[in-house]
């Protein structure tokens, strides 16, 4: 079972994203971006990120670099963030 997750949150993830939301936000779209979206429903917070594909629900701890992340894109827009590359670590 992986313990660790990595994504990529993109320019065009950046630009599409919504903020303060947490379905749609960057991290939200970039962890979308790799799964097929009919079954799979994604949570960003600063505590945890939650990915549920049908009744499988994982909750991830976001990085300090990802929940500052997640603060400057909801705080001050899209000009306050650039593409990055976030670790997320599996939770219990």
């Amino acid at each position: 079972m992986t313990t660790r997750l990595v994504i990529d949150v993109t320019q065009k993830d950046i630009d599409l994203g919504i903020r303060s939301s947490c379905h749609l936000c960057p991290i939200a779209r970039a962890l979308l971006r790799g799964t097929d979206h009919s079954g799979t429903r994604v949570a960003v917070g600063y505590e945890g990120i939650i990915v549920q594909h049908g009744p499988v629900s994982v909750t991830y701890k976001p990085s300090a670099r990802a929940a500052t992340f997640i603060h400057r894109f909801d705080t001050r827009g899209k000009e306050a963030v650039k593409p990055a590359r976030f670790a997320l670590q599996r939770l219990p």
